[in-house]
C-alpha cells in the first residue's frame, strides 16, 4: 500500500512539474500546401482598477511569417484601442489592433480585437521573458490600460504556448 501511495504522489508531482499537455490547447489542419494552427483561449488577465478582463487565442498559418492574436477585452467603460503591447522588464512587442465587433454581456462591453505579431518576435517573447509581464492596451485617447496576470498563471500559459510554438517552428522548418 505504501508503494502504491508513493507511486501516485510521484505521478501527480511529475504532472504538476511538467504542466498540461500542449495537445489539449491547440488543433492543426492541413490547408493547401500549409498547416493552420489554432491555439485555444487563454485568460486570467485583469486590470485591477477597472476590473476589466482579457482573454486571447492565437492563429498561425505556416505559409505566413506572422501570428494572429485575437483577444476579447471586457470592461464597464467604453473605449477604443489603437494598439496592443506585451512587455516584460525592458522588452516589448507591439502591434496595431483592429476591432472585429463589440457586444454587451453582464453590464460590460465585450470588445473583440485582432492584432498581428511577427512569429519570431512573439516566439522569442514566450521563450525569453519570465514574470512579471503586462499586456498594455493603448486607447485612441492614448490612455494605457494595463492588464496583469498572476505569476503562476503566466508560468503555465508561457510554458504551454512555448511548447506549441516550438512544435510549429519544428514542423515549419524543412528537414528538422
Amino acid at each position: 500500500m505504501l508503494i502504491a501511495s508513493s507511486f501516485f504522489v510521484l505521478l501527480f508531482a511529475s504532472q504538476a512539474a511538467f504542466g498540461q499537455k500542449p495537445s489539449k490547447h491547440y488543433v492543426s489542419y492541413p490547408k493547401d500546401s500549409t498547416i493552420l494552427y489554432f491555439i485555444y483561449k487563454f485568460g486570467n488577465w485583469k486590470n485591477k482598477a477597472s476590473h476589466a478582463t482579457l482573454t486571447y487565442d492565437l492563429t498561425y498559418e505556416t505559409s505566413n511569417d506572422s501570428l494572429t492574436f485575437n483577444f476579447t477585452y471586457a470592461d464597464k467603460n467604453s473605449i477604443e484601442t489603437d494598439s496592443l503591447a506585451i512587455r516584460a522588464n525592458d522588452h516589448m512587442i507591439a502591434a496595431k489592433t483592429g476591432r472585429l465587433f463589440v457586444d454587451i454581456k453582464k453590464n460590460k462591453f465585450q470588445y473583440r480585437y485582432t492584432a498581428r505579431f511577427p512569429f519570431r518576435e512573439f516566439e522569442a517573447f514566450f521563450i525569453d521573458h519570465p514574470y512579471p509581464v503586462e499586456m498594455v492596451l493603448v486607447t485612441h485617447s492614448r490612455q494605457p490600460v494595463i492588464m496583469t496576470i498572476a505569476r503562476n498563471k503566466w508560468d503555465k500559459q508561457r510554458g504551454i504556448i512555448h511548447k506549441i510554438l516550438t512544435l510549429i517552428k519544428m514542423n515549419s522548418t524543412p528537414g528538422s
